[in-house]
């Protein structure tokens, strides 16, 4: 049944939803007003993003898009590096630093969907 939506049109349709960067301007203005709020917003971003994980795997897995897969690990690998191995000093730059792979994976999403398009086109035509 999961198989009926793996393909690239319910892959392009996630990716180009809009509700991500809704929420993220939400985010932002309740951060102004409410930093603990913040957090929570945070979390409940980083959870969707995992939980949405796993559907974009299959679905580039399906479509032999081994080279996107590797490329996401290889992402995610080095986006977490440095908060795991650096201790800093800075709580900005720690911040920052550990939440270095969730604005990774928001630029590889933003980049699969701009090839989605592009791979759907391919598959109308041939």
């Amino acid at each position: 049944m999961l198989h009926q939506f793996a393909d690239l049109h319910h892959l392009k349709k996630a990716l180009d939803s809009k509700v991500l960067a809704v929420i993220v301007v939400g985010v932002s203005f309740v951060f102004i007003f409410d930093p603990g709020a913040f957090s929570l917003i945070l979390k409940i971003i980083i959870v969707a993003c995992i939980l949405f994980v796993p559907f974009m795997l299959y679905v580039l897995y399906l479509h032999d898009k081994k080279i996107w897969i590797a490329g996401f690990a290889l992402l995610m690998a080095v986006s977490l590096l440095p908060s795991v191995f650096i201790n800093f000093e800075s709580p900005v730059t720690g911040y920052l630093m550990n939440h270095l792979p969730l604005f990774s994976f928001l630029i590889f999403c933003w980049a699969l969907n701009l090839k989605t398009g592009e791979w759907i086109i391919e598959t109308q035509y041939k």
